[in-house]
């Protein structure tokens, strides 16, 4: 089953990998940090890109890149190291718009 849900895993990230590749523009990035019942810090990432559609039209698609347990402080610079590794895995270090 593990190895089902690994895999499972893989193909799911190519696809999302490939889908962000082919944006129209720049990627965004939206982050939130979650404490869990034991106060260990969580962090989400999204992404938000333009998808072109085979008809032509332009579509607003968004996913979930990373549900990621911060380990270590949760300042500044920890956090942008985290984020940056996150956004290398899908390889979107080029493409996403800064932020201000």
């Amino acid at each position: 089953l593990r190895e089902m849900i690994l895999v499972s895993w893989k193909q799911h990230m190519d696809v999302l990998r490939a889908d962000l590749s082919r944006s129209e523009g720049a990627i965004l990035v939206t982050a939130d940090i979650w404490l869990d019942c034991n106060r260990r810090p969580y962090l989400g990432v999204t992404a938000h890109w333009i998808k072109k559609l085979t008809s032509g039209h332009l579509a607003l698609e968004t996913a979930l890149i990373a549900f990621h347990r911060i380990l270590g402080l949760h300042d500044g610079q920890n956090l942008a190291k985290v984020i940056l590794q996150l956004l290398d895995h899908v390889s979107i270090m080029m493409k996403v718009s800064p932020v201000i």
